[in-house]
């Protein structure tokens, strides 16, 4: 199973009145998580080429701990599902330093044409990219 770890230092300007992160900075981790995925495994040239993007349509995230200022977070990402429409990712967020689960997240997506805007069904094709970085040799 593919899955890549992103780490980010707890900032100053991430945190809320109560000194701990802000429910929407996670969602910034976790898309750059996603990204980093995303680059780590799959050849960029290839969405530009395709006219290809992603665009998420769900998210649902479990918070389970503060983090708090200077603390230095791990955020593993893994593809749990895929159909003929839409892929899953899972996500975990982690203090390095305890190794404490602070927030999890599933993340939905849609393959999307960029010049429709329409969701691109994944077909054979598009799941030897997913599963290989690249297109399958015609």
């Amino acid at each position: 199973m593919k899955h890549s770890f992103t780490t980010i230092k707890v900032r100053g300007y991430d945190l809320d009145l109560y000194k701990h992160v802000n429910n929407a900075r996670y969602l910034e981790y976790l898309e750059a998580a996603r990204w980093d995925y995303i680059e780590k495994y799959f050849d960029q040239n290839i969405f530009q080429e395709q006219n290809w993007g992603i665009a998420v349509v769900r998210i649902n995230i479990r918070y389970r701990q503060a983090a708090l200022f200077g603390d230095v977070l791990e955020i593993k990402t893994w593809e749990i599902d895929r159909n003929r429409i839409s892929c899953t990712v899972k996500q975990e967020i982690t203090r390095k330093a305890d190794g404490k689960r602070i927030a999890e997240a599933e993340v939905n997506y849609v393959m999307t044409d960029l010049n429709t805007g329409r969701p691109v069904p994944i077909d054979e094709r598009i799941n030897y990219f997913l599963d290989n970085g690249r297109l399958p040799e015609e």
